[in-house]
């Protein structure tokens, strides 16, 4: 989860002091790489080590690059890089850039997905006899835009909560549950990174 440097989205911001916003780059931007590595993973993350640092010579006081390093309660061996790093890209908060990818990885094959430029890219390898005939498999689409944040799916997303707190049938994406998980995933990030240890998560059972 790369984005535009610190100085193309304003030093001064709020985002950018500890003593408001409680973390940089990991907590505001990163955090929601923690929760779709949950969703798409079905697992836990049981162990951290991290290392964060303030690296962009503006007057900020929270870390602006990390390297995190996980383990899940399933096994997998799981990481997150994150940083206010490009040089190029629309200065201010609704501008910006990004170089952002998630792969997962296993004995069988890869689903990756990246976004390059205003496409999304979904690439699926698999060494399983039935797609012999089509090992690599590339899908390209864009998503549909809105003046709302996050696009139309960010709309619905929203609208979804709204239904279903007024008891309209709509969709709960995301639960209380999954917003203390990844705050704790947070928690464990900091403590690794400040006391140069690996932190271990309690090993709470998933919910439902």
């Amino acid at each position: 989860m790369v984005t535009t440097q610190v100085k193309m989205r304003d030093p001064s911001h709020w985002l950018f002091k500890r003593d408001i916003a409680g973390g940089g780059i990991v907590s505001w931007l990163g955090c929601h790489w923690l929760d779709l590595l949950r969703f798409l993973t079905d697992q836990e993350v049981t162990q951290v080590s991290a290392l964060i640092d303030t690296l962009s010579g503006e007057a900020i006081d929270v870390e602006d690059v990390a390297s995190v390093s996980m383990k899940l309660s399933g096994g997998t061996v799981a990481s997150l890089y994150a940083g206010y790093l490009l040089a190029f890209g629309r200065s201010g908060y609704e501008g910006g850039g990004y170089d952002q990818s998630i792969i997962l990885r296993g004995t069988d094959g890869t689903l990756s997905h990246q976004r390059v430029g205003d496409e999304q890219v979904v690439t699926l390898e698999s060494a399983g006899p039935e797609w012999q005939p089509a090992p690599r498999q590339v899908f390209r689409f864009t998503l549909g835009t809105s003046p709302a944040y996050g696009g139309v799916h960010g709309l619905r997303f929203v609208d979804d909560f709204i239904r279903s707190a007024t008891g309209d049938g709509g969709v709960v994406h995301v639960t209380a549950d999954d917003a203390v998980r990844v705050l704790e995933i947070l928690d464990a990030i900091y403590q690794s990174a400040e006391g140069g240890r690996v932190v271990h998560l309690g090993d709470r059972p998933l919910p439902g």
